[in-house]
């Protein structure tokens, strides 16, 4: 449907191994970030999934929402549309958050810090 609308509005075209490649890379690339968030926040917020939940949506803001305002605002694709790109953004970066902290072990630094001091 979206290709549909983007070759009959004259933005696109065809989309091929490329295309998928960079938005593969770019979902991958969001879920490193959202799980870098988890790690950094997590010595404040405690380990779980609310810790995960927090550092999804602190990724989705920037990594979703603000990035598909502009295109919104301009009115290059229907807002419905872009909606529901961006609803289901929040999804896949939740789900891939709570996955990434679930796999995600600090290591015990106790022992560096006595090493060193």
């Amino acid at each position: 449907l979206v290709f549909r609308f983007l070759t009959g509005a004259g933005i696109g075209g065809e989309y091929g191994a490329v295309h998928i490649v960079v938005f593969n890379l770019w979902g991958f690339a969001m879920g490193i970030f959202a799980v870098w968030v988890y790690a950094a926040i997590r010595p404040r917020f405690g380990a779980g999934p609310m810790t995960a939940y927090t550092a999804a949506v602190a990724a989705w803001i920037p990594g979703y929402l603000m990035a598909n305002l502009p295109p919104a605002v301009l009115g290059m694709f229907p807002i419905r549309l872009m909606l529901i790109g961006i609803a289901a953004g929040l999804v896949e970066v939740i789900v891939a958050t709570q996955l990434g902290a679930s796999i995600y072990k600090e290591e015990a630094v106790t022992a560096v810090k006595a090493a060193g001091t």
